[in-house]
């Protein structure tokens, strides 16, 4: 008995191929035909393995926002912003999401406690915003959970 399973063993070894599909029987005088790419490039064993702990990103998107910009106590202009926090991973997300009203009033308080604008007055400070608001998100959300704020779109109108 031990010899037939050996037999069965050796002749199975002998129909698979390599890559453990069973090999098609070439007619004699043709060459054998090459593994199909599109099967090879379908098998799991083709697929390059993800890197351990690299996430994909995940961000979560907020309604717009309006800042009044003040100058000599009154309003110059209005600048609308779109804010996108990138989170840590998808189960951040859920988190972020439950938050938003939290997050949101503590955006709208940090918006109207500083000045937005750069130093010299001409123009947004994209930098020292975005790094006002994590600090914001990061107080409330936690460190693990987000990665940084990023002003998605900034619009500016005159009053």
């Amino acid at each position: 008995m031990p010899a037939n399973r050996i037999i069965i063993a050796a002749v199975a070894a002998i129909v698979m191929s390599a890559d453990g599909r069973a090999m098609e029987p070439v007619p004699s005088g043709h060459a054998p035909m090459p593994p199909d790419p599109i099967l090879l490039a379908s098998s799991p064993a083709a697929k390059p393995a993800e890197p351990p702990g690299v996430d994909e990103p995940a961000f979560v998107r907020l309604q717009p926002f309006s800042v009044a910009i003040w100058k000599h106590k009154r309003v110059t202009h209005q600048v609308f912003l779109t804010l996108t926090i990138d989170v840590a991973d998808e189960d951040a997300v859920e988190h972020v999401r439950a938050m938003r009203p939290r997050l949101r009033d503590a955006f709208i308080r940090e918006l109207n406690m500083g000045s937005i604008m750069r130093a010299e007055g001409d123009g947004l400070d994209y930098d020292g915003l975005g790094n006002r608001l994590t600090a914001v998100a990061k107080r409330l959300l936690g460190d693990a959970v987000v990665n940084r704020v990023l002003i998605a779109d900034a619009l500016s109108t005159a009053s």
